[in-house]
């Protein structure tokens, strides 16, 4: 299966499994918020990457009093630690890093259950999987004595799309019956190739705020 075809393929099962029951019944959310990388990924001689943003949406298929699935979509960024740095290559010569940051988008499939549901404050747990997309995108300039100006390059590494999970916990307060606010913090962990990105597992935490609208 390409991977342009998978976002598809995980919106259409998602739709093809809500019950028809609850069809008319929608939430959508949008995210914006900031992604804190963990473990290997935060490792100054491994991913070296720093906290970064992020946005994203869900749409979300209301199930039940306490319960509701959905398809979510991300993007973000987070710096290299060499991002705006110059490195001195000894005798004059440089690199300088104009450019350095890795681009992580998601997109899968969640469930969130409401723990309570008899106030307009719902704490709710969280679990998702999909797909995370991972790139490392990069502007460098060269420079020194022997060259009588810069060398600009630029690229970018494809570490592939990647399966991917994640956990976590917020709440929601139901300002009308239409409009929430919430709050709330996921826990991701995603399976890299050790040989392209250098560790078997990309962590990170996303912290997000939210705000919502509900369809019925």
């Amino acid at each position: 299966m390409s991977r342009r075809a998978l976002p598809a393929v995980l919106v259409m099962a998602f739709l093809f499994a809500a019950p028809p029951a609850q069809a008319a019944k929608w939430a959508g959310t949008f995210y914006p918020g900031a992604t804190i990388p963990m473990g290997d990924f935060k490792d100054d001689s491994l991913g070296n990457a720093n906290t970064g943003f992020q946005l994203g949406a869900a749409l979300d298929a209301i199930l039940g009093k306490n319960l509701a699935a959905g398809a979510e979509f991300s993007w973000g960024v987070n710096n290299n630690g060499l991002h705006g740095k110059t490195v001195d290559l000894g005798g004059g010569d440089y690199i300088r890093y104009d450019k350095d940051q890795y681009r992580i988008l998601q997109y899968g499939l969640r469930g969130r259950y409401l723990l309570t549901t008899g106030s307009h404050f719902h704490p709710f747990a969280l679990l998702g999987a999909g797909a995370y997309d991972v790139e490392l995108h990069q502007e460098v300039a060269l420079g020194g004595p022997p060259l009588t100006t810069e060398v600009k390059q630029s690229g970018k590494t494809d570490f592939g799309t990647r399966f991917g999970g994640k956990i976590g916990l917020g709440f929601e307060y139901e300002g009308s019956p239409q409009v929430t606010l919430g709050l709330g913090a996921n826990y991701n962990s995603v399976a890299m190739d050790k040989d392209k990105f250098g560790s078997s597992t990309l962590t990170f935490w996303e912290v997000r705020a939210s705000i919502g609208h509900n369809f019925h």
